[in-house]
């Protein structure tokens, strides 16, 4: 394998340690320009671009993830 993937990470203990978190459908061959956001109900977002746009949320503090779908603006 080979490429560029996005990671993500995650603390429970305010930053002491750390864990990396499976974001579902891993990109095969490389994502660019990760973003992450927070909504007001504390809810993550997670955007990367790979073979189009992907995005994932999770409502969890960031420990699981799943696919969340693209609106158009």
């Amino acid at each position: 394998e080979y490429g560029v993937t996005s990671k993500l990470y995650v603390s429970l203990d305010g930053g002491w340690t750390w864990q990396t978190v499976t974001i579902p459908e891993t990109a095969r061959f490389g994502t660019v320009d990760p973003q992450i956001a927070f909504g007001a109900d504390g809810t993550a977002y997670f955007m990367r671009q790979g073979r189009g746009q992907q995005a994932f949320c999770s409502s969890d503090g960031g420990l699981t993830w799943e696919k969340a779908e693209i609106s158009p603006v």
